[in-house]
């Protein structure tokens, strides 16, 4: 493992040392860093304040970062940061105003000359002002990452900077360089975000961030929109050494400064510490070395490690195996699939019917099935061929835009032509016809590319507009196809971290990782020796011979059953198992008899293909947040034959008819429950909960969760249980076939591991599972239903809520929570379950009264911990609570405040109330006050509606008459040029006139720079100001095409035409000359 220290260091509020003085006695120990000496030539500013420079350049050089992110370093031109042991990469603001003494803004990194020696660091990005990328490459090729510095002016900065387009900005950033996955971005963004969430609660699983700041301003809003979008986190106050307030002046203390890392490595930063000026100071015992008149930095110091995994055993020099694959076009099978081998299957079925089948003879009756679909594939479907190496296609992985189209394909080979053509002429006035071939070309292709951007985005959102209000599921499926952080999530790392701590890249030594920690998962009770009893032994060993509909679950299988399972189950497009064998094609009517006639050959006599016996486990991450290189943080989902699912749907279809008419489940279990959903599931509890606090009851509530509960189902046990409960025959014949043999192999990029024996749990992804886990765990609630324990709802006692395996228990004190807990804890024992104690909780309601309990659980060995909140039971218990009480609490006020107004407050609490009554009374109530509140409003005057002329819609209100969406949002394409339009109309354009409220000066000294005694005003810039004489006479020839009479109008008359005109030419026009005079003005400004 190696750790790379990095250091984000701000100097916002002071000026950049003109020189740093050499200093080598600092009793703080000065001789650790081998009396490491600043040079004089220093930081090239015009401060002639030394004691600041000397105050930074010891933090820096004291703290002996590898990497430093500076924000804010105030240089001027090529001017640049000289420091020994570092080396200097900058971006220094370039836009700086004509008077200007000092520099201002600009960004860099200082990296240590040591790591130079290690790496290759480039500057990838400074286009953007205030925004730098840089890229960190191991010299050996084995690792890289990125890093990002960024300054944002604070919200009341005269300097002209949009918050949305700068984060617009570093979004599109992160789309190009956060693609490796490991990245992280830090500086000063003046963004105060309090509390507000960085992440989607109960979507991303980030831990809680400490906060010590809860004030916000405008910019936080945005920053947390921002990090929602990009998927990224603050690491401010997360795995935090020491955490404090970034910036802290006379003024006040706040957190403005961060640093930003991807949700899914937030676990390699580390040791996050903030360090105030203050603290340095007295560390380095600079107080006696500095002027004390001299006011000292008040951006504070953040620092943290950054682990890169260092791989300590490369095999890039392996040579792969390249194989072939067909990738078949199943959107079109042609009606006549099949239609030449129906002799084939039909002999298939005589053997059904004639033969005794055993194992090896209905394998290669299978095996034969198998052959013939794949061969009807391979003559009657399109497909095409792909090489594949190690699993995955070999093809460069070019990161191909979404929108997108051959058209632009052949547009973009014409560009490549017409620069080509220019670039090998020697003629001049060849080349100025090539060159003008070329503009013409690439402005073509330009155009285009942006109309086929727009118009994919557009069917974007037209399509979740439509799926949100009717399939939530592919709703946030299509949201999740959006962002950025799936792009940084493509692949499964083809790398382990060893038990040693270290990281292999062999694939050998990947596979069989992966292979052994999914066999210790799935064999977890292999040598266990289970219990001969259990709490209701009378039960497991005599079944229930009053079960109903044993007939009907045992009898023969229909061919309806087989019809109605291929057209309510089969779904398209879904992965395929061992045999490769699609969904798509038992949709054909061929297959129908096949499928009959051979489920129930393997429901009488209780053998199956073995093939349908073998899984490929595809993992999925549990977490955003976890180690990718970590087996277990990943959860397998089986995927098995097509076939095999069906057969399973139609046992399980019987199995949920019969359980339905014998009411073998607890009421209890609401999981996996026709009928039952966990919102139904979740205000039960709320309402148990609520219903006691309302009553000033104390409810003492155990969420319990079992450790990998499917995973480690004993089959014995399970077995056991489905007799006990009536089920024998060939039902429990064929569900035991289904278990006999059981084989795994785990699928990681397309590469497969060997395979490996399966024998306990539950087959993940298998439609039986559900239920016989359900079936498993029922008698655990019909044991703790049976004590009589609980809290009292309605005259019946509560004490447990079953959602398949996450369980609640209710009891009024703590001795009966404890009871229940040793009763649940001697069925764990005896079924091989374990209590998982880091996600299992106790909560104490009680009404504010009542002290809060302050005694132990224990579930056997295992300490439950009391919490004040527990927020991961179905994954929105906590939410939903919350927002349902807020919703009622609202409405029960507002309800309430109506009948205060009507002075109703006595039939408010009555029981029996005419609604009739009520209806009339608070009609005519409101009637009158809304009567009343018109009759005021028209006797306004005018001034009275406006107000007192106040500056801020100085403009505004000469042209807005009425309320509606303007013309120009839906005319002006642009986004820049729309928004400087916006701004001149709603008079928030950067003018002297708005710039000149942050300066606090007064109106009349608010002059424009190029008319020097002239308020700069809307009307002036448009109208008046020489400096844009050209593009005003350009707006003014459209206008006159339309009003020929426009010069002779007074300036109001004239700037209304110009913001609020109704054609179309006209508000184009206008608005791209809006941004035009600002971005002169700037330059001129700024040059």
């Amino acid at each position: 493992m190696h750790l790379l220290t990095v250091g984000r260091y701000v100097c916002s509020s002071v000026k950049t040392a003109e020189n740093i003085r050499k200093q080598s006695d600092y009793s703080d120990g000065s001789q650790r860093h081998h009396e490491r000496q600043y040079e004089n030539r220093g930081w090239n500013n015009v401060d002639n304040n030394p004691d600041k420079h000397l105050i930074r350049a010891t933090c820096v050089q004291g703290e002996d970062f590898d990497l430093i992110g500076i924000a804010e370093t105030h240089l001027k031109g090529d001017n640049t940061i000289n420091l020994v042991g570092y080396t200097w990469f900058g971006h220094n603001r370039t836009e700086i105003h004509k008077r200007a003494l000092n520099g201002s803004g600009g960004v860099g990194f200082l990296v240590k000359n040591d790591l130079l020696s290690f790496y290759d660091i480039c500057v990838l990005d400074r286009s953007v002002e205030g925004v730098m990328w840089i890229n960190i490459t191991d010299k050996g090729g084995k690792f890289q990452f990125n890093a990002c510095v960024c300054y944002l002016p604070p919200v009341d900065s005269t300097r002209n900077v949009d918050a949305q387009d700068f984060y617009d900005t570093v979004l599109s950033q992160i789309h190009t360089y956060g693609k490796t996955g490991l990245f992280f971005m830090c500086g000063d963004l003046n963004s105060r975000c309090a509390d507000m969430e960085d992440f989607i609660p109960g979507v991303d699983d980030i831990i809680e961030r400490d906060v010590i700041d809860y004030v916000s301003n405008a910019y936080g809003e945005i920053l947390c929109d921002f990090l929602i979008n990009s998927n990224c986190c603050i690491l401010n106050g997360r795995n935090t050494k020491r955490n404090n307030y970034t910036y802290v002046s006379t003024r006040g203390s706040s957190v403005v400064d961060y640093c930003i890392v991807p949700y899914e490595n937030v676990c390699r930063f580390t040791d996050f510490e903030v360090s105030t000026m203050s603290e340095l100071m007295q560390n380095y015992n600079l107080f006696d070395s500095v002027d004390q008149c001299v006011s000292k930095p008040d951006h504070s110091l953040l620092a943290w490690n950054m682990c890169l995994d260092k791989l300590t055993k490369s095999h890039d020099e392996n040579k792969s195996k390249e194989t072939e694959v067909k990738k078949f076009d199943f959107s079109n099978i042609p009606s006549s699939f099949l239609d030449n081998r129906l002799r084939d299957i039909e002999d298939l079925i005589l053997q059904l019917d004639m033969n005794m089948v055993n194992q090896d003879g209905i394998n290669k009756l299978y095996g034969n099935f198998v052959d013939i679909l794949k061969n009807e594939m391979n003559d009657c479907l399109d497909y095409k061929t792909v090489k594949l190496q190690d699993g995955q296609s070999n093809k460069k992985r070019r990161t191909k835009k979404p929108w997108w189209s051959d058209q632009l394909t052949v547009l973009w080979n014409k560009v490549c032509e017409a620069e080509k053509d220019m670039l090998k002429c020697k003629i001049t006035s060849r080349k100025r016809e090539f060159r003008s071939v070329f503009i013409m070309k690439r402005k073509n292709f330009d155009r285009e590319a942006q109309r086929a951007k727009r118009h994919y985005w557009r069917n974007k959102v037209l399509r979740i507009d439509e799926l949100e209000s009717g399939n939530q599921r592919e709703f946030w499926k299509e949201i999740g196809r959006i962002g950025v952080g799936q792009e940084r999530r493509k692949l499964i790392p083809m790398e382990v971290q060893l038990q040693n701590g270290e990281i292999t890249n062999d694939k050998d030594s990947v596979l069989s990782e992966w292979k052994n920690a999914f066999y210790d998962l799935l064999n977890a009770n292999d040598d266990s020796n289970t219990p001969e009893t259990s709490i209701d032994s009378q039960r497991i060993h005599e079944p229930d011979i009053e079960c109903r509909g044993l007939h009907e679950l045992n009898d023969e299988i229909s061919i309806d059953e087989v019809q109605r399972a291929v057209r309510s189950f089969l779904k398209m497009n879904k992965a395929v198992g061992v045999d490769e064998i699609p969904a798509e094609l038992f949709k054909n009517v061929t297959v129908i008899p096949l499928l009959h006639k051979l489920f129930n050959k393997c429901f009488f006599t209780g053998i199956i293909p073995e093939i349908w016996a073998k899984g490929i486990i595809h993992p999925i991450p549990k977490s955003s947040t976890g180690n990718a290189r970590d087996p277990m943080n990943y959860r397998g989902i089986t995927l098995v034959p097509v076939c095999y699912k069906l057969y399973c749907h139609v046992l399980n279809n019987r199995l949920n008819a019969w359980e339905s008419e014998n009411n073998i489940l607890c009421d209890v279990q609401n999981g996996f429950r026709k009928g039952r959903s966990t919102i139904d599931h979740v205000t039960s509890l709320t309402s148990i909960i609520e219903t006691r606090k309302c009553n000033r009851l104390s409810t003492f509530v155990a969420f319990i969760d079992f450790r990998k509960a499917y995973d480690c189902i004993d089959r014995t046990i399970l077995f056991r249980k489905l007799q006990s409960i009536g089920i024998q025959g060939n039902i429990y014949n064929a569900i035991q076939s289904l278990y006999k043999s059981v084989e795994c192999c785990v699928r990681i990029n397309g590469c497969k591991t060997d395979w490996f024996n399966v024998s306990c749990g539950l087959k993940q992804g298998c439609l039986l599972s559900p239920l016989l886990f359900n079936f498993y765990i029922n008698d655990l609630a019909t044991h703790l239903t049976s004590l009589n324990l609980g809290v009292d709802i309605g005259g019946e006692k509560v004490s447990v809520l079953l959602y398949a395996d996450d369980l609640v228990l209710f009891a009024n004190s703590e001795n009966e929570l404890q009871t229940l807990l040793d009763s649940m804890n001697i069925w764990c024992v005896n079924n091989n379950m374990t209590v998982n104690g880091n996600k299992s909780n106790v909560l104490h309601f009680r009404p504010n009264s009542s002290p809060r309990s302050a005694a132990n659980f224990k579930c056997g060995n295992i300490t439950l911990k009391t919490v004040d909140k527990y927020t991961s039971y179905l994954g929105l218990w906590s939410e939903v609570c919350s927002l349902n009480g807020r919703k009622c609490k609202n409405w029960n006020y507002r309800i309430r405040q109506q009948f205060v107004s009507a002075d109703m407050m006595i039939l408010y609490n009555a029981e029996n109330v005419d609604k009739a009554l009520v209806k009339n009374v608070l009609y005519d109530k409101l009637l009158s006050q809304l009567y009343d509140e018109w009759s005021n409003n028209l006797n306004k005057t005018v001034s009275q509606r406006n107000g007192n002329g106040g500056n801020k819609l100085r403009t505004y209100r000469t042209f807005k008459t009425s309320l509606h969406t303007e013309e120009y949002m839906h005319k002006v394409i642009v986004p820049s040029h729309r928004r400087a339009y916006a701004q001149f109309r709603c008079g928030v354009a950067p003018i002297r006139l708005e710039t000149g409220r942050f300066e606090r000066l007064p109106v009349q000294q608010r002059t424009c720079e190029t008319c020097k005694n002239i308020v700069e005003t809307e009307e002036h810039v448009l109208l008046e100001c020489p400096l844009y004489d050209d593009l005003r006479n350009e707006l003014f020839k459209i206008i006159l095409s339309e009003h020929s009479n426009f010069l002779n109008f007074s300036n109001l008359d004239k700037l209304s035409i110009v913001l609020a005109s109704n054609c179309d030419s006209i508000i184009i026009y206008s608005a791209k000359i809006c941004k035009f005079i600002l971005d002169r003005r700037r330059r001129f400004l700024y040059r």
